[in-house]
């Protein structure tokens, strides 16, 4: 069976995605979201970090692995994720999207991995939103691996860009992160929405914290291939009345701490991100701005944090 094979490169990291000839009409449409971060192999391969991910169909029914022992799950909104090893050379993250179930089987290193899906899966249209769900998360979850010892995190956060600086908006789904955002496009001019969920935030060789659009936006179809200077990160909290100060480092490690992805039981992953986000703490301004989904938040956020 022949094979379609994509090269990409997210901020410094480059990646290659390899998946049957036969799933190309699905497949195409699929990866719209990745077309701003298309490069040729040469490109990807010379990045700081690359990793592969190859696509297939099972031609079986998925089953848990034979000696697959679980470390870990994660259930959230109906995405259930199941991480484990395989004996001594494998991880394998048993996942199920909505209807879908999946095994994501990969090295220790997370170079190359090999993600099956149900038989018959991509010519099920109904299959689609499944798929893509599955497709982005294995991504992200080798992305962030594979690059948290690189100076590199993976977030979750809501970001915007104005006078050539970016703001990362922190908090708990459903704190408002994407609403906090949108406040900011509408009454602040020359605001612009770099992602609404997952960019990427590295220290260049300068020792200047950055962050670069994803192809991995949440329900905001917003794919930048752009990076800009960090000039603030926010904690959201809700509360009845807006009021906005700095954080202290305590409370500046657990804001990032908990919005970035990664094993964090996994000590090599762990002691990555750690580094990352005492770099990021010395070099950024961190606060915590409790609000009200008003424009008056978004003003006084603005006011106090675009010096």
């Amino acid at each position: 069976m022949e094979s379609i094979i994509k090269h990409y490169q997210v901020a410094h990291v480059g990646f290659s995605l390899s998946y049957p000839d036969s799933s190309q009409e699905m497949m195409s449409v699929l990866l719209e979201a990745y077309q701003a971060f298309e490069c040729d192999e040469q490109v990807a391969s010379a990045a700081l970090t690359s990793f592969s991910l190859t696509l297939n169909e099972s031609g079986e029914e998925l089953r848990k692995p034979a000696g697959f022992k679980e470390e870990c799950r994660q259930d959230e909104e109906g995405q259930l994720i199941i991480s484990g090893s395989l004996g001594e050379k494998q991880k394998a993250f048993l996942m199920a999207m909505t209807d879908m179930k999946s095994i994501l089987v990969t090295g220790h290193d997370y170079q190359h991995s090999c993600l099956l899906v149900p038989a018959g899966t991509f010519s099920q249209k109904s299959a689609f939103g499944s798929l893509k769900a599955t497709v982005d998360t294995s991504l992200m979850l080798l992305y962030a691996m594979r690059s948290a010892a690189g100076d590199t995190l993976l977030f979750h956060s809501s970001t915007v860009v104005k006078d050539g600086k970016a703001y990362l908006f922190l908090g708990k789904s459903g704190t408002g992160k994407s609403t906090h955002s949108g406040l900011w496009l509408k009454h602040i001019e020359g605001t612009r929405l770099l992602n609404d969920d997952n960019p990427v935030v590295y220290i260049s060789h300068e020792g200047t914290p950055m962050v670069s659009g994803s192809p991995w936006s949440g329900k905001t179809p917003c794919y930048k291939n752009e990076e800009y200077p960090i000039g603030a990160i926010v904690q959201l909290r809700q509360a009845p009345e807006n009021k906005i100060r700095k954080q202290t480092v305590i409370e500046s490690y657990v804001s990032i701490k908990t919005s970035v992805s990664g094993k964090a039981w996994e000590k090599k992953i762990a002691d990555g991100q750690h580094q990352t986000i005492e770099k990021l703490i010395g070099a950024t301004r961190l606060y915590q701005l409790d609000c009200l989904p008003d424009a008056g938040a978004a003003l006084l956020c603005c006011q106090t944090i675009c010096l």
